[in-house]
């Protein structure tokens, strides 16, 4: 009786199992299915192979695990990372470096702030274990290479946009060598100062360079204001002197016309001619020669006297 009863509590059994099986197969198999956001891009890796690194936004299916594997990556997102470059002894900051030596042996503190984003999965997933702490340990090293070449004074004035287009340049070029799969967006340099040690130093250099640059602009201005007038007062004395020398020269052609117009008259008359020219010499004269009348009566008047006795 009790073995009766015992394969009829099992006879169905195996038509249990089986339905069982069946349905944990259709779920492993409906296991394949998966979703890819609009702002992300999926990877597929069949044993640890890519196989499709651009799967486009919407519902797929692949192989279940173990055969294959899917993997999201945000392409469209715009990522951060800074890179500081202070004082070692500051814990607190997870990527950081020490001071910037510049080339001619100065010391100066910054910070780099870089945008980038995924331009290619299948690189990015398979280059690298840490993709983005490499990013970060060369952008030091091209950092430290780029300050190593250049000055002081250009740091702190005209190389802060420098520093950023070179950076941004040997970084990207060094990330495609090394198919990381990174496109850098923008690079940024924050406030560049010196340490704080000598900062009131480099306060007074600073402040001395904006007076050397004030100084200079005042003398550019001046040099403007009175380089015009100078040339003006010099443009007028050479027409004052164009001017005398035409009217000299018509003078003297004048004079030469009339000593050839008198010189044709005396070849005709001589005697009327010098006659002419004495009159003409004498009237040109006695109005500047001092006039004295001399009485001969008075003047006998004055030898009789009896004071000349």
């Amino acid at each position: 009786m009790a073995d009766r009863d015992f394969q009829q509590t099992f006879r169905h059994a195996p038509a249990v199992i089986g339905g069982a099986l069946v349905l944990l197969f259709a779920l492993y198999c409906a296991s394949g299915f998966y979703s890819v956001n609009p702002q992300e891009r999926g990877v597929v890796k069949r044993f640890g192979a890519v196989v499709d690194d651009s799967v486009s936004p919407g519902i797929h299916y692949h192989l279940p695990w173990p055969i294959e594997t899917v993997t999201r990556e945000r392409t469209t997102e715009v990522r951060s990372v800074t890179v500081h470059f202070r004082d070692t002894s500051n814990t607190d900051r997870v990527q950081r470096g020490g001071a910037l030596l510049t080339g001619d042996e100065n010391l100066v503190l910054t910070s780099i702030v870089m945008q980038y984003a995924i331009k290619s999965p299948r690189l990015y997933l398979n280059s690298a274990i840490d993709p983005d702490g490499l990013l970060s340990r060369l952008a030091q090293a091209t950092t430290v290479e780029i300050f190593a070449g250049m000055k002081i004074d250009e740091v702190f004035t005209t190389g802060r946009q420098l520093v950023q287009t070179l950076l941004r340049q040997q970084l990207q070029k060094t990330l495609d060598d090394l198919d990381l799969g990174i496109r850098l967006l923008a690079i940024q340099t924050q406030v560049i100062e010196p340490p704080p040690k000598v900062s009131r130093a480099f306060k007074d250099v600073a402040s001395a360079r904006e007076d050397r640059h004030k100084v200079v602009e005042e003398a550019r201005g001046q040099r403007n204001r009175d380089v015009p007038k100078a040339r003006s007062d010099a443009q007028s004395m050479v027409q004052q002197s164009q001017s005398f020398a035409n009217e000299a020269i018509e003078r003297a052609k004048g004079d030469a016309d009339r000593f050839t117009t008198t010189w044709k008259e005396y070849r005709k008359a001589k005697s009327l001619t010098t006659y002419r020219l004495y009159l003409e010499t004498v009237e040109e004269l006695l109005p500047r020669v001092k006039k004295m009348v001399i009485n001969p009566q008075a003047e006998s008047n004055m030898q009789s006297s009896p004071r000349n006795r």
